[in-house]
């Protein structure tokens, strides 16, 4: 027997009468226990700690949900091989053994790594794309996004987005969050701008993440942005919490969920919007826009860039959702105490 938790969450989703959950149970009906399976990082077999109960099913989906390849020759051997659906991996040597299909969007990665070479932080979904929904942090934004209606619209147009969206928290000390200012709670960019600023490199060229559009005179996402890094900067994200404390009168942890709700809704609408409105427009005489970056022009101030503006009434409207559902919840408990 082993010790353990178990979550249960009850929901009353009648806004207009409250419902009281007063005697619950949970019945737990055992099962056989037909197979464990631990494993290494990169996929290969813990057989000393792994069992499988006699005259079982075989089951050979098993890491990562994908099929083991072992033991189809007809002498019981076989490649000990996982099928990621693009290619096959080998859990023994935690590598690939074809070259990546979509080598170019990974540039500063060998062709042949599996996750980055970090199967801790990431899963590889069909053996061309990276992401990371197990993640703690993953989870941690994700749960903070659901508690509001805005953040779970926009965290479902994320899991929705052809993008593979990784989540990344970084401290103070990181070459990228160490960058950021103190109340800049979350950066969105490429994976490769991802990559090249936490090993202190230049960014990717201009026009490798971006291409003018000459009737919109905005510049719209490359292929770079198929694989998008949502950076959250743990300090900045506690610097954001403080303020929250006082406002709505709860403890700290309450306050940080806060703003990691908040500030997920602002990248998260970074992460799924095709442009970026950078310059102020000029257009030439046949009714085109011109490439102001091109130009030389100035950028835009923050405030002003309509992509900035979409991504803080997300963050604002967020707030608003939280302080409404705060209110209900202490009109209810002043309700319970008369």
């Amino acid at each position: 027997k082993r010790n353990g938790y178990l979550y249960v969450y009850v929901s009353n989703t009648n806004t207009q009468y409250p419902v009281y959950f007063d005697d619950m149970h949970v019945l737990h009906k055992r099962g056989p226990l037909l197979e464990e399976t631990a494993y290494y990082p990169f996929g290969l077999t813990m057989a000393g700690i792994s069992s499988k109960a006699a005259n079982s099913t075989p089951n050979k989906l098993k890491y990562n949900g994908k099929e083991e390849q072992r033991q189809e020759f007809s002498d019981g051997s076989g490649l000990d091989w996982v099928d990621f659906g693009a290619r096959l991996q080998d859990p023994q040597l935690g590598r690939w053994w074809v070259i990546d299909p979509l080598a170019e969007k990974y540039m500063m990665l060998s062709t042949y790594n599996y996750c980055a070479n970090n199967p801790i932080k990431y899963i590889d979904l069909d053996g061309n794309e990276i992401a990371n929904p197990n993640d703690p942090e993953t989870i941690k934004l994700k749960a903070a996004m659901l508690r509001t209606e805005t953040g779970k619209n926009i965290w479902n147009k994320m899991e929705i987005s052809s993008r593979s969206i990784t989540i990344s928290l970084n401290s103070k000390y990181d070459a990228i969050a160490s960058k950021m200012s103190l109340f800049e709670g979350g950066e969105t960019m490429t994976g490769t701008d991802y990559i090249n600023r936490s090993q202190n490199k230049p960014e990717a060229d201009f026009y490798e993440t971006w291409n003018f559009n000459s009737a919109t005179g905005e510049y719209n996402k490359t292929e770079a942005w198929d694989n998008t890094v949502i950076v959250l900067s743990e300090e900045a994200l506690k610097n954001l919490a403080l303020p929250l404390m006082g406002i709505f009168k709860i403890s700290f942890e309450e306050a940080l969920d806060m703003a990691w709700g908040a500030i997920g809704s602002h990248e998260g609408t970074h992460a799924i919007q095709n442009y970026a409105d950078l310059y102020d427009k000029k257009q030439s005489k046949d009714g085109k826009y011109e490439d102001q970056h091109k130009n030389g022009a100035t950028a835009k101030g923050y405030k002003k860039r309509r992509h900035e503006k979409e991504a803080l009434d997300a963050e604002n409207k967020t707030r608003e959702n939280e302080k409404k559902e705060k209110d209900k919840k202490d009109k209810k408990n002043e309700t319970k105490k008369s």
